[in-house]
């Protein structure tokens, strides 16, 4: 989601409860402020100013609950109208979502085999921490894509513990130094390594290997520690710059750098659609790739006006497709030609 579409959601969403204050103000109570000018104006000895949108809380009992159901809440047209449009934008929204996730996990798949590994954290208490930026980016839509993809190209997704792997706080040679989550720099002191934190941790995370499986034959994540064999070989390949996007100190050879890997880690970024579409190493179809910045679509549901020709403009159905099969004027032209 762009910050524009952002900021246009969140529009729609204050003027849909402007306009429910609007048409059921007994439901509602004063904001302070509007209770403050009233009690100024009744000192001064002046008229009550009517409010037309109160500002406060909904009446309520006891326990919190509203006096009075929203569902029995008077909806203006124009209320209809902005719901309509708020429910057809976030549908493409999330639709543009599921497109990208998709077709990144081809590609990761096509480019890095079928059997990953990723660290086992918890989706829940990022949201809780960062709600806003977990929404726009939506990290489950793109680790549930994933698996659908390693499954259906015959590999597993699996998944590393994070107290017995630690992968940010290790370095490849094998040292391990605590780092703070707002440092995003892996710096070894005993080696001299540095790169990306991100990307340090996706090699520590080839080296991974499970020791058990749990009752459903899928690897438990606590059993999950670093393969010390594979992490020398891998340690070798990066000293010798083998390893694309991984820069290695001193070594002058185009191995790339860790700016140039993924897209922008922006939580309100639009991530553009991959150039090339991969293709899953079992050979499956490729689908047409998401509308990126396209316009949403308005909902057939929408209240629209329509010209009638008897009883003039009129409130109906969005109607999308001629009923009549009658060719027009314009088309009769062309046939005869």
């Amino acid at each position: 989601m762009t910050e524009r579409e952002a900021h246009k959601a969140r529009g729609r969403q204050r003027a849909l409860d402007r306009s429910r204050r609007a048409n059921n103000t007994s439901q509602y109570r004063l904001s302070r402020k509007q209770q403050a000018r009233a009690q100024r104006r009744a000192a001064a000895g002046l008229e009550p100013k009517q409010v037309t949108t109160p500002g406060g809380a909904r009446h309520a009992n006891g326990a919190g609950v509203p006096k009075r159901a929203y569902r029995r809440d008077a909806l203006s047209r124009r209320y209809q109208q902005i719901r309509a449009d708020h429910a057809a934008a976030s549908a493409a929204a999330a639709h543009r979502k599921a497109c990208y996730a998709r077709d990144t996990a081809r590609a990761i798949v096509a480019t890095h085999g079928p059997n990953l590994v990723t660290e086992d954290v918890s989706i829940r208490t990022w949201a809780l921490r960062w709600g806003r930026g977990i929404a726009a980016f939506s990290p489950g839509i793109m680790l549930a894509a994933l698996t659908a993809e390693c499954e259906t190209a015959g590999g597993r997704m699996s998944k590393a513990s994070t107290w017995t792997t630690a992968l940010s706080q290790h370095c490849v040679c094998g040292a391990r130094a605590k780092k703070a989550l707002s440092q995003r720099t892996h710096s070894c002191g005993v080696c001299g390594f540095s790169g990306d934190r991100d990307i340090v941790s996706a090699l520590l995370a080839a080296t991974v290997t499970h020791g058990a499986c749990g009752k459903d034959g899928t690897p438990d994540p606590k059993t999950a520690y670093i393969n010390h064999a594979v992490r020398v070989h891998a340690h070798q390949l990066v000293t010798a710059g083998h390893v694309q996007n991984i820069p290695v100190t001193g070594n002058e050879s185009p191995v790339g750098t860790a700016q140039q890997e993924g897209p922008d880690r922006s939580t309100v970024h639009h991530n553009p659609t991959p150039a090339v579409l991969a293709i899953g190493e079992d050979g499956s179809h490729t689908v047409a790739p998401a509308g990126q910045g396209e316009r949403p679509a308005l909902s057939r549901n929408r209240p629209h006006r329509q010209q009638s020709r008897t009883r003039g403009w009129r409130w109906g159905r969005r109607r999308n497709r001629r009923t009549s099969h009658t060719p027009t004027k314009h088309e009769s032209a062309h046939a005869d030609l």
